[in-house]
């Protein structure tokens, strides 16, 4: 009777935590996928009573794991590797597009950061380039203005191993 009763309750537990991460997904293979996984975990949920299996719904253990500083650490670590990969692929392609230009520069530097709702913003483009002319500079601001909205341009001569 007991391993009914488990079966149950966890049967309504994982039920309820699979339609609201129903309605929280926004569409696409995510939500199908994680109807996937809610399925075997329903699955597993109500099976594992009845072969003497134990499942365990501790949320206490959960609060543990998010409230550690080591997941904290790691998150922040991965926020700034995912902004530093992003700042150097936007780099790139506004590299690329000046080439396309006509211009020849060195380097390009995006200087970015996580705006208020967590978005990738770029604040400031470094570019390094020997002797551009004004008409150079003014070209490569209109080709960066048209790829990246209000942002700082500077423009510099020495190549700075500094990262920013």
């Amino acid at each position: 009777m007991d391993a009914l009763k488990a079966s149950i309750f966890a049967a309504c537990i994982i039920g309820i935590i699979s339609c609201m991460a129903d309605i929280a997904m926004p569409g696409g293979r995510l939500k199908n996928q994680v109807k996937v996984i809610t399925a075997i975990i329903l699955i597993l949920a109500v099976f594992l009573p009845f072969i003497d299996g134990n499942l365990d719904l501790k949320l206490d253990s959960m609060e543990s794991l998010t409230e550690s500083d080591r997941y904290e650490d790691m998150t922040e670590e991965f926020q700034d590797m995912y902004l530093g990969m992003t700042s150097d692929k936007m780099g790139e392609s506004i590299k690329e597009l000046i080439r396309q230009g006509g211009i020849e520069i060195e380097k390009v530097v995006i200087v970015s950061d996580y705006g208020e709702y967590n978005s990738l913003e770029a604040q400031k483009v470094i570019i390094t380039a020997n002797e551009l002319s004004d008409s150079d500079k003014e070209k490569i601001k209109q080709i960066i203005s048209e790829n990246l909205a209000e942002v700082e341009i500077e423009f510099s001569e020495e190549q700075d191993d500094n990262e920013y």
